[in-house]
């Protein structure tokens, strides 16, 4: 999958959760985002390290966790 923008705080790590009605369900993808702007992020099923539970926290906006929903389209 390739996510064409990401813009994060930080380093940190992009996941992807099946859908559970309506709130993450297993995580089915994940790739690691640099500081500031990525373009074109590449997420496989097999990359990097996710350390969750663990030393990788959810983002969070004024208490909450970000999760963007999002619609994947096959090329």
């Amino acid at each position: 999958m390739t996510v064409d923008r990401v813009v994060s705080e930080g380093p940190g790590w992009l996941v992807i959760h099946a859908d559970a009605n309506g709130k993450p369900g297993p995580v089915i993808g994940y790739a690691t985002a640099a500081d500031g702007l990525t373009r074109n992020l590449i997420v496989r099923l097999d990359a990097g390290t996710y350390e969750f539970p663990g030393a990788d926290v959810p983002a969070m906006v004024d208490g909450a966790m970000v999760r963007p929903g999002f619609k994947a389209t096959k090329k």
